[in-house]
């Protein structure tokens, strides 16, 4: 098989990989190096399900909800757990119920969620050497024991799309009666206080203590025997790799280290095409980005505004006129790197102890990540999750605490971000606490 060091210009530096990526989409950000960290966690899941020993480490993504931080302070050596806002400016950091209420008050699923989180989370810290809890780490609420419903012969529990059941029987059905809650962590942080730290993938889950009230899931995978990795597969993962890097071949060589300039319009373009199930082209990402300027320029009210404004888009679009061959050739590398990614997926199956369904319809788990040089790589199938997660409007993730889903389909991130807004009612005239509130609400929205 064609190896892509032979393409590779550039030597391996991983340190502009900082964010949880689709394997393909590094190339769009990292540029030659991103290509080679993409190969490089493709062919070690390859490895792994061939029976080799592979350099990345593998974990199931679990769909839980909300996301809790937890830990000890190594401030004031104190257990804590916090929402998202752990490192914000101004964070929320929790060490008693009292502090979970007066925090989050307004969100009354979230506040359950947390104070479960204090009082069973100490259970299963790390321990230092002088028998003490340590460290600080990230993780997702499964369920606990409201949220557990005993259905033909099955234990199931809804935490945000996906449910997951196991037969009450097997272990893992035993575990979910005997616990209070079920929580999977995923991400450890290093630092010397809470601003400071940085995030780590690479947990060692053996390092946590097993109590009966909480089934702690781990989320790696280590035994391929529920993995089914046929020749034909093999065959068709390895010529996806072999197209690869014939695109790459034509490519000018300093092209993709190029692509970084259009990083988050061309993320928000492939989001589209899997939505829409068409092929990206230099030809509709050029349409797609002149109907976003299109848009924001009509938002805009001085010729000042709207000049600088266009100036970026148009940018963009000029980059595309001139170089129409490197960006379709770009978008076939792409394309291969995604369907060889597809055909790793799909060989995983399901490698958990669980069932997964979403609307009564059995499906795959939510994804997977392969950790490597302590990179987190997304491993997706994007033509079915995230499918459901963009199209199919009764399958939408929960607001964080909230234990009711809504009607419409949710926006992917990428263009969350674009321009979030929101918006409440309110006279707050004269001011009252209640009113204070309410603007605490709208910016933890």
């Amino acid at each position: 098989m064609i190896k892509f060091s032979a393409f590779l210009t550039e030597s391996l530096d991983v340190d502009k990989l900082k964010h949880l990526e689709h394997a393909e989409d590094h190339i769009i950000h990292g540029g030659n190096e991103g290509l080679s960290h993409a190969i490089g966690n493709l062919n070690d899941l390859h490895q792994f399900l061939t029976g080799a020993k592979p350099t990345s480490k593998f974990t199931t993504k679990y769909d839980g909800s909300p996301s809790v931080v937890f830990g000890v302070n190594p401030e004031n050596k104190k257990f804590f757990v916090a929402s998202k806002s752990a490192f914000n400016k101004n964070p929320k950091i929790n060490y008693t119920p009292e502090d979970i209420q007066a925090n989050h008050g307004h969100a009354p699923g979230l506040v359950q969620k947390l104070n479960q989180a204090l009082q069973h989370l100490p259970k299963i810290m790390p321990k230092d050497k002088n028998d003490e809890m340590s460290g600080v780490y990230q993780g997702d609420f499964l369920y606990d024991k409201n949220d557990v419903e005993d259905e033909d012969g099955k234990y199931k529990f809804t935490p945000n799309t996906i449910t997951y059941s196991a037969d009450k029987n097997a272990p893992q059905g035993k575990k979910i009666n005997d616990s209070q809650i079920g929580f999977v962590v995923h991400t450890k942080y290093e630092g010397k206080d809470l601003p400071s730290m940085k995030a780590g993938f690479d947990v060692d889950h053996s390092q946590f203590k097993q109590h009966p009230d909480v089934n702690l899931v781990n989320p790696e995978i280590n035994d391929k025997s529920k993995t089914q990795y046929t020749k034909s597969q093999q065959d068709k993962y390895q010529q996806h790799i072999i197209d690869a890097a014939d695109a790459y071949s034509k490519m000018d060589p300093e092209f993709l280290n190029k692509l970084s300039d259009h990083d988050e319009m061309l993320k928000r373009y492939i989001n589209q095409t899997v939505r829409d199930s068409s092929t990206p082209n230099s030809t509709d990402y050029s349409s797609f980005i002149e109907d976003k300027r299109n848009k924001e320029l009509s938002k805009l009210k001085t010729q000042a505004a709207k000049d600088k404004k266009a100036d970026t888009f148009n940018k963009l679009i000029s980059d595309i006129k001139d170089d129409r061959d490197n960006f379709d050739k770009s978008f076939n590398l792409h394309h291969h790197l995604q369907k060889a990614k597809d055909v790793l997926v799909t060989s995983l199956g399901n490698p958990t102890d669980f069932e997964h369904s979403v609307g009564g319809k059995t499906v795959k788990p939510e994804g997977f990540v392969s950790i490597r040089d302590g990179r987190p790589t997304k491993l997706v199938d994007r033509a079915e999750f995230s499918r459901l997660n963009f199209e199919q409007g009764t399958f939408q993730k929960k607001p964080e605490g909230d234990q009711n889903t809504v009607g419409q389909p949710p926006v992917p991130p990428e263009e969350q971000a674009e321009n979030p807004v929101v918006f409440s009612f309110g006279r707050m005239n004269p001011p009252t606490a209640g009113h204070g509130v309410l603007v605490g609400r709208v910016k933890e929205l």
